[in-house]
């Protein structure tokens, strides 16, 4: 009877096929810890954050068929590019905030300092 190692053989050629590196623990990391356990795989995101669990089962518990049928969903290059270029714009507006709150909270003290000596 094929086993979970098995199963593993046939993720890793599944998640290849579907241009996934996984040598590249930034995309795939293997026996993550989990809330309960361990998870097996899981795939992340451009900036490495996890976006599925997979686990891997003996095939009499999920059968070879059904595990090769499996559809991974890659959204297209050009949309991951774009969506990417998206998080990068946004991580650059929130940098830029973070700057400009922390000017205004030093503003704002010397303001106040400057309001206690009656200088204002």
């Amino acid at each position: 009877m094929p086993n979970e190692t098995d199963a593993r053989i046939i993720i890793d050629r599944l998640l290849r096929d579907a241009e996934w590196d996984i040598e590249d623990k930034a995309q795939v990391s293997t026996e993550e810890a989990a809330a309960d356990s361990r998870a097996d795989y899981v795939l992340k995101d451009s900036r490495s954050r996890p976006l599925a669990v997979i686990e891997a089962k003996r095939f009499s518990i999920l059968g070879l068929k059904a595990l090769e049928n499996i559809q991974v969903p890659v959204p297209p290059f050009e949309k991951q590019v774009w969506f990417d270029a998206l998080v990068i714009k946004l991580n650059a507006i929130r940098a830029a905030q973070l700057v400009t709150q922390q000017e205004l909270n030093a503003l704002m003290l010397s303001v106040l300092d400057r309001a206690f000596r009656g200088e204002l």
